[in-house]
């Protein structure tokens, strides 16, 4: 659990590094856009939803990718934040899919 929460600590710090970057600050910028229309979905869950929550979703790790191309310091913290994002579309899915049973 200690390693963990070091992990998340580290990885937010480095985080912070980047937000001298304009791709990082963009990233969190498209991450924003993204909470309206999850919320739309999640009080009515629908499959035509997903694509445009998607694409955010694509232009952050897009984003995230450039920050990555011009500085491997930071790899895990970008490698984490594309993770969260895919999770969250995974999750997407699975409430489609429990919403529809």
């Amino acid at each position: 659990m200690k390693k963990r929460i070091l992990t998340i600590l580290l990885i937010f710090s480095a985080g912070f590094l980047f937000a001298q970057k304009e791709e990082w600050k963009q990233h969190f910028d498209k991450l924003k856009e993204v909470d309206p229309l999850e919320d739309a979905f999640y009080e009515s869950p629908d499959a035509s939803k997903i694509p445009d929550i998607k694409a955010k979703y694509q232009e952050a790790i897009s984003l995230i990718e450039q920050v990555e191309s011009k500085s491997s310091d930071y790899k895990d913290a970008a490698t984490y934040q594309k993770a969260s994002i895919l999770t969250s579309i995974s999750y997407l899915y699975k409430e489609l899919k429990d919403f529809e049973k």
